[in-house]
């Protein structure tokens, strides 16, 4: 792995203490809502909870090599809503428009510009004006102090 190699994220704080040995790092991990509410995610074996997750096709590359890289001792399974495990990614791909023949697949561009242009035009010059909550990064990977 190398830094070009970094995964970003959305919608989670991570809280990790970097003086412990590798697999120990992590202390607690949170689903953190629109609102800003956070969630406690149980990551122990005993928890069977599915997590949504979006991510790209060059994410989705990394989740063969997981299991390698931690010489098998984490194995990320991709699983549909069922829990059923998936054996092709190609059957995930989000459709952006139902309404037409065929699969429309979403591309992170597109998500983009829809977003940025679903949000509200506050200073009249016909172009939407990007929120204000946004001026302000969010912490979410959290070192223990």
């Amino acid at each position: 792995s190398t830094p070009a190699n970094y995964c970003y994220y959305s919608g989670l704080r991570v809280i990790y203490d970097p003086g412990k040995m590798i697999f120990r790092k992590i202390k607690s991990i949170e689903l953190i809502n629109g609102d800003g509410n956070a969630k406690q995610v149980d990551f122990s074996g005993k928890n069977k909870e599915l997590y949504s997750v979006t991510a790209n096709s060059y994410m989705l590359e990394f989740v063969g090599i997981i299991k390698k890289m931690s010489f098998g001792l984490v194995n990320v399974v991709p699983k549909d809503i069922k829990g059923n495990p998936l054996s092709d990614m190609k059957k995930a791909v989000l459709d952006f428009d139902e309404n037409t023949p065929g699969i429309q697949e979403g591309k992170e561009w597109l998500a983009l510009i829809e977003y940025l242009s679903s949000m509200e035009d506050t200073n009249s010059n016909n172009i939407p004006d990007i929120d204000s909550k946004y001026r302000k990064a969010i912490q979410t990977f959290v070192p223990v102090r």
